[in-house]
């Protein structure tokens, strides 16, 4: 779900992930530090589908502070936790901290979220942050006014509708103003390496996830953005991807995007992509390849066709030179970044 102003639109925060470990036990080695060292899987919930109309919304739940957990749209095309008022408390004993410092985000979908930057402990699925970092209180859902039926046309009670009560951006960038994933303030390696694979109407996000060399498929380097308390950020949504789709070929900066319900391709040459007739959608049973710039041979091929989620491709020839791979890449492929190196593998 790319973000179409950076974060900081008047978007919040530095995330502090830097704690500290209860030593102890054999060695010096606590529960806590021995835990950290191993991967853990948060379980992923698929809403609507490959092939339904909305197309496939990967969720999982995140808890704040001494809140319930709740579902959130989990988006490889943002940064940090941008979750609505009314699933987090507030009071006395909550473990939350409102700021008066605004926060505004902007969701290429159209719908536009505003609120304060608090902070709190993070919980994702059962892995937890270090300490406090901070996330966006949202108190307020709205659309763009070139997008007026947005999934925030209805406000927040509108998009809670929808089973989800805002979005975790897990994205290797920084949202404006310092707002970042909150996975970079886990302990350990949880923090280090992720990855997502979906399945079906399931998938799994593994923190501390392995690098499965061996199944790799590619490896993407990405350029040092900067820094966030001492964890390195980078550059995701301007990947060095080589798209054809049939006659239509261009090198165009890329993002895997698992908040974009299919596929989109812009620039001079691929927006000369074969499309039906009165649609953007690109011609049923048209070849798509994607290569490295200066690789050797596509990482991927498929053939377009119908099917948002999984095989839909839209040409958006508003846009300038791009490529939003969609969910569809999260299903073909183990999609795993590794914020030490500032890689993304592809395995199967």
């Amino acid at each position: 779900m790319f973000k179409t102003v950076p974060v900081l639109k008047t978007v919040p925060v530095g995330l502090v992930i830097v704690g500290l470990l209860t030593i102890g036990g054999v060695g010096g080695t606590s529960a806590a530090s021995a835990t950290a060292r191993l991967p853990a899987t948060v379980p992923v919930t698929v809403m609507g589908g490959q092939g339904t109309s909305q197309g496939a919304r990967p969720t999982v739940e995140v808890r704040v502070g001494n809140s319930n957990p709740v579902p959130v749209l989990l988006d490889t095309g943002s940064s940090g936790l941008h979750i609505f008022n009314t699933a987090v408390n507030t009071g006395t004993g909550s473990g939350v901290t409102l700021t008066s410092q605004p926060s505004n985000i902007t969701y290429s979908g159209g719908h536009r979220f505003t609120g304060v930057v608090a902070n709190a402990v993070i919980t994702i699925g059962s892995s937890a942050t270090q300490m406090p970092v901070p996330f966006a209180y949202v108190e307020q859902a709205s659309c763009i006014a070139s997008k007026p039926t947005c999934p925030a046309s209805g406000g927040i009670p509108g998009f809670e509708q929808s089973g989800a009560y805002g979005i975790l951006g897990i994205g290797t960038q920084s949202s404006g103003g310092g707002i970042v994933s909150p996975i970079l303030g886990m302990h350990g390696v949880l923090g280090k390496k992720w990855s997502l694979h979906l399945s079906g109407t399931t998938g799994v996000l593994t923190l501390g996830a392995h690098l499965h060399v061996r199944r790799s498929i590619t490896t993407i380097q990405m350029t040092q953005t900067g820094s966030s308390a001492g964890e390195a950020l980078w550059e995701d949504s301007r990947l060095p991807l080589c798209v054809s789709v049939g006659p239509a070929s261009e090198c165009v900066p890329g993002l895997f995007d698992s908040g974009t319900y299919t596929m989109q391709i812009s620039g001079p040459a691929l927006d000369q992509a074969p499309t039906t007739p009165g649609t953007d959608h690109v011609e049923a049973g048209t070849p798509v390849a994607v290569a490295l710039s200066g690789g050797a041979a596509p990482f991927w091929t498929f053939a377009a066709g119908t099917t948002k989620s999984e095989d839909l491709l839209t040409v958006k020839t508003d846009r300038g030179p791009f490529v939003n791979t969609g969910v569809q890449a999260f299903y073909d492929f183990t999609i795993t970044y590794d914020d030490t190196s500032g890689q993304i593998l592809l395995s199967r």
